[in-house]
């Protein structure tokens, strides 16, 4: 046998506690997901910032390559380029000789490493290997 209270009605007080327990649940649950919302944007804009911080190392690197490019381009275009190239090509100066190895040269000796053994290291100086290279042993 249950006792009701006051004409067979659940007390008021019970009721609102309920509500109130339902509303708080309800907003912690809102907070919660606005919190989780928060930290999603937070870690995007981190992941954003990051890209774009590689994006403008990466555009700074290729505007000096761009740049060595331009440097390259007037080197080529100027006047002493162009006489050394053309006197490659055999158009120098009256009286010039133009000068090229033959096509059957041996090929050049390469160059020994730093820190290489002495064995290993080369026997003559570089003028001593050009004079043999120009006019045969010395």
């Amino acid at each position: 046998m249950t006792v009701t209270p006051r004409g067979g009605r659940t007390s008021w007080r019970r009721g609102r506690f309920e509500r109130r327990g339902a509303l708080l649940l309800l907003g912690l649950f809102a907070a919660g997901w606005l919190t989780f919302i928060f930290v999603g944007a937070l870690a995007r804009a981190t992941d954003l910032d990051a890209r774009l911080t590689d994006a403008r190392s990466q555009t700074a690197a290729l505007a000096a390559q761009v740049e060595a490019g331009y440097e390259e381009i007037d080197f080529i275009e100027s006047d002493p380029y162009l006489e050394q190239a053309a006197r490659g090509l055999g158009f120098g100066e009256q009286g010039e000789v133009s000068f090229a190895l033959p096509d059957d040269a041996p090929p050049a000796q390469p160059l020994p490493l730093l820190g290489s053994p002495e064995s290993e290291r080369m026997t003559s100086t570089p003028l001593e290997a050009w004079m043999e290279l120009l006019f045969g042993t010395t």
